[in-house]
């Protein structure tokens, strides 16, 4: 573990001269002193030694652990982190809450703008319906969506590309994915909508985005990535392959579950370069570390966050390297 953080400095100090040079050198000596190769000199700056847990008595280190007051701090200072995990979480679900409320409104408001039209008989435009069947499937209202869908052949309208794109939006939106996941079903039955690169990219993003309330979409999500590039590869999708961002998407929700295998297997299939996976950017990088971070996978971490210093695409950033040095510090 000594030898990856020293790399880690080591590298930072030579590739990154401008960026916080008194900071990562700091951080260099406090790992060579824990390996012995040198004691910290009595005047080494006493508030980076501290900020290491380690108190600076000369050429001695005695941790602060061993001091009652450290351990009491420390446990309060875990106590108050869980406390605020848990006020996080009641957060977010308000907000979930308070969005569907929002959007089950605004559902209702365009059904009620569609009935009145239609006692009317005025036919809803093109537009009216498309928003209706949109906000019917990310609120899982699929028996107003069918009644539209029905209601457009009455009225010699049709549900085509633009209307599918619509819907996946919104389900997107909203963070609906298993309805998004219905819409594609609805799209592959018709033949004239068959769904391309961008109906597949909204679709995998949106069950990415569920996964925060649904743990374990990403797998749905992972799959499509697979039929996308198997299709393009048969060329039943003419085109390049779909937004990095989807498969970005998808290894957030790795290093959320600590998935490191399945985050170093989508990065391999990434860089193979075959044209049928997209091409990975920094972003790409940077979610992988933070899954082999999550998963304890320093040493792996450390030595994928050096190899990106040799790749144009993705060299890292301060950022990059804070994700691999909170690990190992």
């Amino acid at each position: 573990t000594y030898l990856s953080r020293c790399k880690v400095y080591i590298g930072i100090l030579i590739r990154n001269r401008r960026h916080s040079m008194t900071y990562y050198g700091s951080r260099l000596l406090l790992i060579l002193h824990c390996c012995n190769a040198f004691t910290i000199p009595t005047n080494f700056h006493v508030n980076t030694v501290n900020r290491f847990g380690i108190t600076n008595t000369g050429n001695a280190i005695i941790s602060p652990m061993t001091q009652n007051s450290s351990i009491l701090k420390a446990a309060a200072a875990s106590a108050q982190s869980k406390t605020q995990n848990q006020s996080g979480n009641k957060r977010r679900m308000d907000d979930k809450k308070l969005r569907g409320k929002m959007l089950q409104d605004k559902w209702k408001k365009q059904l009620n703008r569609f009935v009145a039209l239609r006692e009317k008989e005025n036919s809803p435009s093109q537009r009216t319906c498309d928003n209706l069947m949109a906000l019917s499937a990310a609120t899982d209202e699929w028996e107003t969506y069918e009644m539209v869908l029905n209601a457009m052949d009455k009225m010699d309208l049709s549900a085509g590309k633009t209307t599918y794109r619509t819907i996946l939006k919104e389900c997107y939106s909203n963070g609906n994915g298993l309805a998004s996941l219905k819409v594609l079903e609805n799209m592959k039955a018709d033949p004239s909508v068959n769904p391309d690169q961008e109906d597949l990219r909204l679709a995998i993003i949106a069950l990415t985005r569920n996964n925060k309330y649904k743990p374990g979409l990403w797998t749905k999500a992972l799959q499509l990535i697979h039929v996308a590039a198997a299709a393009i590869e048969n060329g039943e999708i003419a085109g390049d392959a779909i937004g990095v961002d989807a498969y970005n998407g998808v290894l957030q929700c790795m290093g959320d579950d600590k998935r490191w295998e399945d985050a170093f297997e989508l990065l391999w299939l990434m860089q193979e370069g075959s044209g049928f996976h997209a091409v990975p950017n920094l972003a790409t990088y940077d979610r992988v570390l933070n899954a082999l971070v999550s998963s304890s996978q320093t040493e792996a971490a450390a030595d994928l966050l050096l190899s990106m210093s040799e790749l144009p695409y993705a060299t890292p950033t301060i950022y990059s390297y804070e994700i691999v040095l909170q690990a190992l510090l």
